[in-house]
């Protein structure tokens, strides 16, 4: 079997790879369990809210016009005529130079158009003192002014979060369509690699990879399983290659993915599919394999730490969310940052140097320590925060200036 490298560019990999693949799987689940998966639905706001003109402090609802003036020097009196209580209406209208008390989220009465905070407030019996003017509509959320019925509340292909479950449970809507996400098998490769609790050898390499990566998917709510670690045994790895495509959406292997004399991923993921990219024109992970079978993706990524990493982001985390139906699912600069330091391009080549961001309160402005470009070695990724980017076109980044920043 004839080994060989076919590179495609990172976008042409999203478009030609990627974009092939169609989330199909979907399911009903509760919304307050929603939180993190995508909607299949497109959902409309079910009646306006909030429904009444609604009191966005604990104090007095009057007319605003009749503190004109008002100060500490000069307070208005205002008569107490009443009370809203929490959950109800009232019923009597307000008038000018009278005052009602009003709770946190109370009904405004009729007739009021703005809350004094009891703050600046002091009663003597049945009258009340205004130390502050008040402007129309001050403290007060007005009728239908939150949400409208008809209006979107969630598109299809949008992910669910804390706010959108939050409105969702406000419109009554308890229940929600959303897409499966995936599962993912993840199988280690190579004589050289040892489980981490082994008493290893001088010359072995304790399995991080693959374990951190299935921390990583399990963090985002995957279903994910470390299903093997096989040595440089052709057939074996064929075998439970085979194996985890019956059971997982998409398989990932770590380390084999090169052009070595051992390096199986292309040829085994040839026999039992399509490999439509073997290398991508980025620094590090270039020798990522993406290959097809049915309906089900087969990722070979590199086994150094920081390149296994970085292709972990920049291609399986997009195909996992293509998967579950995100629409957003390519890789956002999460940032703009100023290099710390001066940094070479790998030629050819997008480059992502892992980083850690800190800021400085005095310019306000994010600032990026790059890490050592050893792909080989774990430590560059100890403290990153996430990558900078180095386009393909640049040949290098000077100290001070501005760069492309992706959170892990």
């Amino acid at each position: 079997m004839g080994k060989f490298m076919n590179f495609a560019r990172r976008e042409e990999i999203y478009e030609k790879y990627i974009n092939l693949f169609k989330p199909e799987k979907n399911f009903e689940i509760p919304v307050d369990s929603a939180m993190g998966y995508v909607s299949f639905e497109k959902i409309f706001v079910r009646e306006n809210l909030p429904g009444f003109d609604k009191s966005t402090v604990d104090g007095y609802a009057l007319i605003a016009e009749d503190t004109s003036g008002a100060s500490r020097e000069f307070p208005k009196t205002f008569k107490i005529t009443g009370k809203v209580e929490m959950g109800k209406g009232y019923e009597n209208v307000v008038r000018s130079k009278e005052a009602v008390w009003v709770p946190t989220g109370g009904v405004i009465p009729s007739g009021a158009n703005a809350v004094v905070m009891v703050e600046d407030t002091m009663v003597e019996g049945e009258f009340l003192k205004v130390f502050k003017q008040l402007h129309p509509w001050e403290n007060v959320i007005k009728k239908d002014s939150g949400m409208r019925k008809g209006e979107v509340l969630v598109n299809r292909g949008e992910r669910i979060t804390f706010g959108k479950i939050d409105a969702l449970l406000a419109n009554g809507i308890t229940k929600i369509m959303v897409y499966k996400k995936p599962s993912v098998g993840i199988i280690s490769t190579g004589s050289e690699v040892v489980e981490p609790d082994a008493q290893k050898s001088f010359f072995e390499v304790r399995d991080g990879n693959t374990y951190t990566l299935k921390a990583y998917l399990k963090h985002l709510g995957y279903e994910v399983e470390r299903v093997a670690h096989v040595k440089d045994e052709y057939e074996k790895f064929l075998r439970i290659v085979k194996e985890a495509l019956e059971k997982y959406d998409v398989v990932v292997t770590s380390g084999g993915s090169s052009v070595g004399k051992k390096d199986f991923t292309r040829e085994v993921f040839s026999e039992v599919g399509e490999v439509y990219f073997h290398g991508a024109w980025i620094k590090p992970g270039k020798p990522t394999v993406f290959a097809k079978v049915g309906e089900k993706a087969l990722i070979g990524l590199p086994g150094k730490p920081v390149s296994f990493m970085v292709s972990a982001y920049l291609f399986l985390l997009p195909l996992l969310k293509r998967l579950e139906g995100d629409t957003m699912w390519k890789p956002k600069v999460c940032a703009y940052v100023v290099s710390e330091d001066s940094l070479k391009a790998a030629h050819g080549r997008e480059t992502f140097i892992p980083v850690k961001i800190f800021d400085n309160f005095e310019n306000k402005i994010l600032y990026a320590k790059p890490f050592p470009d050893e792909s080989g070695l774990v430590k560059p990724l100890l403290n990153a925060d996430g990558i900078i980017r180095i386009p393909l076109e640049k040949e290098k980044v000077e100290k001070g200036e501005v760069c492309e920043f992706y959170m892990f």
